[in-house]
């Protein structure tokens, strides 16, 4: 008999878009699923349209709740599922209808504990962009970190995870920036981890809330927290992939920098914070950080923020 897998989706405000995901999950071609949507206390149609579909389709079981976050909702959404192995979609986005077929048959055919495939940027209608591209084959935990230094993919949403996982990790409540706070701890504490050519996830752009493209908060500090608190970790325990670490950290620093710099007399303190860890990096020498990335931490460096910012318009 075919695994069982529990998709979590946490709504939250998202009557726009949900429809046209909740369509894509109920058109899976894996048939050995429930979905679990989780109203986090929407505000607006959201929570009925998730009451409406669960009487249409027995798979599907609604639950609503107070606000408490996107953390919260899936962490909840974890204590209802009942499938040995479990997925994340996040309420504005939508799967292609293979997708978790392809990642169980992959999972079961190789052993793993986790599945991960590739993803799809979706600006709007006529611009889309893909990410990257994965081979399907089977590798070990060490393995599978690297690549989400070098990608710069923490997502939880393009991969599914054997519930036994989260028994003592859970995404981690009223933080931002979730899943570079609990993905990269599952595959450490997975053995192996399969990697699908499927382009399985479709990521909304259109609704999109990354640190370069709004205004920063001190609430982004989040990032920074959870990037630092990852580095240490691999450095800690993998002193090999100390390069790639950093590799990803200068990259993440260099992001929150570029973000906060118009506003870094008013956030005086995390920006001068954020600085003085990478000038601690040995990036010069770093062979994963591109030669134009490299300039731009040297920029940022010496205070000159302003030529990165013109730098990332012109690269779009």
């Amino acid at each position: 008999m075919k695994k069982k897998i529990s998709i979590i989706v946490p709504v939250y405000n998202t009557e726009k878009y949900l429809e046209k995901c909740l369509r894509s999950l109920v058109g899976q071609s894996y048939d050995n699923m429930e979905i679990i949507l989780v109203d986090d206390g929407s505000t607006d149609n959201s929570g009925k349209i998730c009451n409406e579909w669960a009487k249409k389709d027995k798979r599907i079981k609604a639950f609503h709740k107070k606000n408490g976050g996107l953390s919260d909702a899936r962490n909840y959404g974890l204590t209802k599922a009942t499938g040995e192995y479990v997925g994340f979609v996040d309420s504005d986005d939508w799967v292609d209808k293979d997708m978790y077929r392809s990642l169980m048959t992959g999972c079961e055919k190789y052993g793993t504990e986790i599945g991960w495939c590739n993803k799809i940027r979706v600006y709007s209608k006529k611009n889309k962009q893909e990410s990257y591209i994965l081979k399907k084959e089977g590798i070990d935990a060490e393995r599978a970190l690297v690549l989400l230094l070098l990608l710069s993919d923490p997502s939880a949403c393009n991969k599914i995870f054997k519930k036994q996982l989260f028994d003592d990790i859970e995404f981690p409540k009223q933080k931002l920036y979730e899943d570079i706070g609990t993905i990269p701890y599952l595959i450490d504490k997975a053995s192996r981890v399969y990697l699908d050519n499927i382009y399985g996830y479709y990521y909304n752009q259109q609704n999109d809330h990354s640190i370069v493209h709004e205004r920063f908060t001190v609430e982004k500090m989040d990032y920074y927290y959870n990037v630092k608190t990852l580095n240490n970790f691999v450095i800690a325990k993998y002193p090999n992939l100390r390069e790639v670490s950093e590799c990803f950290f200068a990259l993440s620093l260099t992001a929150l920098i570029t973000a906060m710099y118009c506003q870094r007399r008013q956030y005086k303190k995390q920006y001068k914070m954020l600085v003085k860890d990478l000038g601690r990096i040995k990036y010069k020498s770093n062979r994963y950080i591109p030669l134009y990335k490299k300039i731009m931490i040297f920029f940022d460096l010496h205070h000159m923020g302003w030529i990165v910012n013109i730098v990332k318009k012109v690269r779009g």
